[in-house]
């Protein structure tokens, strides 16, 4: 999977949560924001610690994006975040071509996960049947993975209940 490097990026801010300070190279204290975007992005931005940070929820900004694999966890850095000013005509054709964050790890999860099923065992052997049986098990094939893929996935994003007295 590729990571973004310093994209252009412009969107909505959905919530803001303040992080750590620390001591930047110059020796500015710096803070972190973490920044929720209506497209998906939740990059980390650093500002100096002793000026009230001048975004809120439900600016319009643009933004660069980079992102990089810490620990098999997907780190987004923001730079150079600025407001867009609503004076500008709205385009509503926006590009269907770019992908967002969730739909390009779901593409190639997706892309890896085909790979695997049609390089499977259980698939190979569907090959050697005559038409019309294959068809058939290559259905019931993926109508099982499909099943088990969502008892996992709702598995999965379902929280914990807190039990608790």
């Amino acid at each position: 999977m590729s990571l973004a490097q310093n994209q252009n990026r412009q969107s909505t801010i959905d919530w803001i949560e303040e992080g750590k300070t620390w001591s930047g190279k110059d020796g500015t204290e710096m803070k972190e924001y973490k920044v929720s975007l209506k497209n998906g992005d939740i990059p980390v931005f650093n500002y100096p610690s002793n000026k009230p940070y001048p975004f809120a929820k439900g600016d319009n900004v643009t933004y660069l994006l980079n992102e990089r694999m810490v620990n098999k966890k997907i780190i987004q850095n923001g730079k150079q975040m600025k407001k867009v000013e609503n004076n500008q005509p709205t385009n509503t054709s926006t590009s269907t071509e770019s992908l967002t964050q969730q739909q390009s790890i779901a593409l190639s999860v997706a892309s890896k996960l085909g790979f695997e099923t049609v390089t499977s065992d259980a698939w190979q052997k569907t090959l050697s049947l005559d038409s019309e049986d294959r068809s058939k098990a290559q259905n019931d094939l993926l109508t099982s993975i499909g099943q088990v893929s969502i008892a996992y996935y709702n598995l999965l994003t379902t929280k914990p209940q807190n039990n608790g007295s």
